[in-house]
């Protein structure tokens, strides 16, 4: 299956198939964080600047990092990982931490682990 498309292809252009393929590839780096009242939040794994983390909201991001541990789900059979949260880093993202409800901009953060 081709990676792009061209204007000119459109009518044929199959949506479903590229999802498909893309929750496909996805799933391999996306994380659940467990919290202890049973709340949960996503994020993907990544790796930047040599720091491997969790790119999510900031909404997520505070209350995970408030608890002292959390659970992270990161794969499709039962497991039990859990991180103590003072082995992470929180690190803001855009203009996060003043942003007033309703303002728009950047909800995200990214948690070194």
């Amino acid at each position: 299956m081709k990676d792009h498309i061209e204007p000119s292809e459109t009518k044929s252009f199959d949506l479903h198939a590229h999802m498909v393929n893309a929750v496909g590839e996805i799933k391999h780096y996306t994380v659940i964080f467990v919290l202890k009242d049973k709340r949960v939040g996503s994020g993907i794994f990544v790796n930047t600047c040599g720091y491997d983390g969790v790119l999510t909201a900031y909404h997520v991001a505070t209350p995970v990092l408030e608890d002292t541990e959390f659970g992270l789900c990161v794969a499709e059979h039962p497991h039990g990982l859990f991180v103590k949260s003072e082995n992470c880093q929180h690190v803001p993202m855009g203009l996060a931490q003043k942003r007033r409800q309703g303002e728009d901009g950047p909800d995200l953060s990214f948690i070194v682990i």
